[in-house]
């Protein structure tokens, strides 16, 4: 599936997969384990359904420091094929539909390599929250059991898989900002984005990407004001029609435009997440008070994160 217009250079090339040493601790023996961070949409444009039933997207998307734990072990004594997984939330699917699941079934096809795994999997990232928690869990679940296995797959392979498990899967293989056009498939590094300090604010309700896209369709929507900062244009498309449906997002967003300790906000992919561009130079003690006060006028069940963009993986 491609994008109509001419083709972007992906950064996908037929080579070994480097990995994060501060995100990744490996055992000699038999397990490995791995960080999965969660993401923010910096920009996001959706052009028109085709004629798949999907939506070419052109978006900015940047990791930042909030992550999931992943450990995937290899099991010596179970039954061939084996895939066994563990989380702290509960109210994940631990089945076959778990999208984790899903990327240790087609690695496991593709390779051949029918070794039993057992998968620990500790959420920090909320579900529904346009971070993309679920397709960096499966991200990294293909890049861990690459190196559990002894990296059987190029690059350009496990960008394959990537690309069949979701769009956003193929973005979290490179840990680092990056355009992400067609379908996600299709990706180019972007430089010059700032290593920000963010607080990302989530109500507590979950947002379906599909029905966002589906809201979107419906009739053609006054995209909200974009914000130039550093060179780096925000905004989201999705908002106006989640807004539409959601419209507590946008009085949080309205509240937020009148504090001082912030730049600007904008909604993460689909939402419900909203992204705080903070004043950079403000302390600790500062950032505790701004978080006081979004507790008291929106209540304490709203989950409010401070992170900061990675800008470049580390060695």
């Amino acid at each position: 599936m491609m994008k109509t217009g001419e083709p972007h250079a992906s950064v996908v090339e037929n080579q070994r997969t480097p990995s994060r040493r501060s995100d990744v601790e490996s055992s000699e023996e038999s397990f490995i384990k791995l960080k999965a961070h969660a993401k923010i949409n910096l920009s996001l444009r959706v052009f028109t359904r085709d004629l798949c039933g999907y939506h070419p997207i052109e978006t900015l998307m940047a990791p930042v420091t909030l992550a999931d734990e992943l450990q995937i072990t290899h099991l010596q004594q179970a039954a061939r094929s084996t895939i066994l997984l563990h989380s702290n939330d509960s109210s994940l699917p631990s089945g076959e539909e778990n999208l984790c699941v899903k990327a240790a079934r087609i690695f496991q096809k593709k390779t051949n390599i029918h070794q039993p795994i057992s998968i620990h999997l500790f959420k920090r990232i909320p579900q529904g929250a346009g971070l993309g928690g679920g397709s960096s869990n499966a991200a990294a679940l293909l890049r861990g059991m690459n190196m559990l296995f002894g990296e059987p797959l190029l690059a350009n392979e496990l960008h394959h898989l990537a690309v069949n498990l979701g769009a956003d899967v193929p973005f979290f293989l490179q840990q680092q900002p990056a355009w992400c056009r067609g379908y996600g498939e299709l990706l180019e590094k972007a430089g010059g984005v700032p290593s920000w300090n963010l607080l990302l604010i989530k109500p507590p309700f979950p947002i379906e990407t599909a029905w966002a896209y589906r809201k979107w369709d419906q009739k053609i929507w006054t995209p909200s004001q974009p914000v130039t900062l550093e060179k780096i244009t925000l905004f989201n498309d999705l908002e106006a029609p989640v807004f539409e449906k959601y419209p507590l997002l946008a009085i949080v967003k309205e509240w937020l435009a009148q504090q001082a300790e912030l730049q600007t906000a904008w909604m993460s992919g689909s939402g419900s997440t909203m992204v705080v561009l903070l004043e950079q130079n403000l302390s600790l003690r500062e950032i505790t008070i701004l978080k006081k006060r979004i507790f008291q006028n929106f209540g304490s069940s709203f989950w409010i994160k401070k992170v900061k963009i990675i800008v470049e993986e580390e060695d």
